[in-house]
């Protein structure tokens, strides 16, 4: 078996998600070999992805205000929840401390990747 089509048979199975969320995970998942609990932060952070698509959509074609209770103008709220939801996706990926592709040589290699894994402690960079 190549290496390739061993990575591939290792490769976490994506949770259902939705188009922006499995972008994420398949991107992610190709060049990080992720312990359990990285995980499941990943899958929190492609749920969110797919969040921030749907509220993007809903956003489209909406007045960036809208009417308040006393009829007063007022922010659209579904901009405050696009907004907490990229804050949100933020802290995930951060939480995850991988490095950036630009660190690892813009590659998206594993073999490049390792020495950032292994820095971290994380030994199980196949």
């Amino acid at each position: 078996m190549s290496d390739e089509a061993e990575r591939e048979a290792k490769r976490p199975v994506a949770p259902a998600l939705g188009p922006a969320g499995r972008q994420l995970w398949t991107e992610i998942c190709s060049v990080y070999n992720l312990a359990p609990g990285e995980l499941q932060v990943l899958r929190e952070a492609c749920r969110t992805a797919d969040l921030i698509s749907w509220l993007d959509d809903e956003i489209d074609g909406q007045y960036m205000t809208v009417r308040g209770s006393q009829n007063q103008p007022r922010v659209n709220p579904l901009i405050a929840a696009v907004l907490d939801a990229r804050r949100c996706l933020d802290q995930l990926l951060k939480s995850l401390n991988l490095p950036f592709p630009a660190d690892a040589g813009a590659t998206g290699d594993p073999e490049v990747v390792k020495p950032f894994r292994k820095r971290r402690g994380d030994m199980n960079v196949g």
